[in-house]
């Protein structure tokens, strides 16, 4: 907003269009969603992330198109070329929750774990265990590198919840929510058949049903908007400009929404103070000094005048 306003109070025309598009929902779609799913599943996540990037999809379907998109996003002053998309299953474990004095549990199964155990939640703890041992494998054998960095996919188990009170079905469900995060490209039933796989070692039956899926995407034609950001950045920053971290492009952010759209899209911000926490943390304050946002602000501003150019 501040280098749009910069450009027109020096009375600059430019030649080409310039938009600013502001979008909601970047992490996640409107409460509804989860009703949505809730609605054809039988159950959904409370809490969860869902349909990621569903404001900024909202605006290419209607209409807000264009020749590039740059996505303003912390980067520490580093370009974001890539993003990874994820694929979210539900994980239902069924069991019987037996009133507690008349509970009777079998022999443990050949693993040490709850396998003899009716109850669904006993039962899903051992599941959500060789889910992680499977996350941890995924992590170091999916990783990629590619021109613009190396990307690291993760998986985690996001909520657990019944499938409703006690005593009112036949059959108790205790229900897992995985995110796993799908590098540009990646194969996703081949990653949901590996999760099925680890999830049947275990000897517990359960129900695997995909309810979230988004792909990732590598930026594609976008060498006109780096070159001119590779030029502001010089001038504005300082040094030449580098690729972003791992951290910031194994996961979602809205270029995918754009990339998706067949609008080369790349994301560049600035850095923020380190919190003390882990930088992964949601709901962290992540404060930018006012120095960076100026910074920022001539980046952006001298961006648009080589990418739109100045009509004379």
């Amino acid at each position: 907003m501040i280098a749009m306003r910069a450009i027109v109070r020096a009375g600059i025309t430019l030649k080409e269009d310039l938009y600013l598009a502001g979008s909601g929902q970047e992490t996640s779609a409107p409460p509804v969603a989860a009703g949505e799913i809730a609605g054809w599943s039988g159950v959904g996540p409370a809490a969860s992330q869902v349909r990621e990037g569903h404001g900024a999809r909202w605006l290419v379907e209607h209409g807000v198109v264009a020749d590039y998109a740059l996505v303003s996003e912390i980067s520490d002053f580093r370009v974001t070329v890539a993003q990874a998309g994820y694929l979210r299953q539900r994980i239902a474990v069924p069991g019987n929750l037996a009133y507690t004095p008349g509970l009777r549990r079998g022999a443990h199964s050949k693993g040490g774990g709850p396998a003899g155990s009716p109850n669904p939640f006993e039962r899903a703890a051992r599941v959500v265990l060789a889910l992680e041992d499977w996350a941890r494998r995924y992590e170091t054998e999916g990783q990629e590198s590619f021109w613009g960095g190396t990307l690291i996919p993760k998986a985690q188990v996001l909520e657990m919840r019944p499938a409703g009170p006690p005593w009112t079905e036949e059959r108790d469900y205790c229900h897992i929510f995985f995110d796993v995060r799908l590098m540009p490209g990646a194969h996703a039933p081949s990653v949901r058949q590996q999760v099925r796989d680890a999830v049947a070692a275990t000897g517990i039956d359960a129900q695997i049903a995909a309810y979230d899926f988004k792909r990732g995407y590598i930026a594609d034609g976008a060498e006109p908007l780096l070159d001119a950001l590779r030029a502001a950045h010089e001038t504005a920053v300082g040094g030449a400009l580098d690729y972003t971290a791992s951290l910031e492009m194994s996961m979602w952010r809205d270029s995918n929404a754009f990339n998706e759209a067949g609008i080369p899209a790349v994301g560049y911000g600035p850095p923020v103070a380190d919190p003390g926490g882990p930088r992964g943390a949601a709901g962290v304050q992540r404060p930018v000094a006012v120095d960076d946002l100026v910074k920022l602000a001539k980046v952006f501003a001298l961006t648009a005048l080589r990418v739109c150019g100045v009509a004379a």
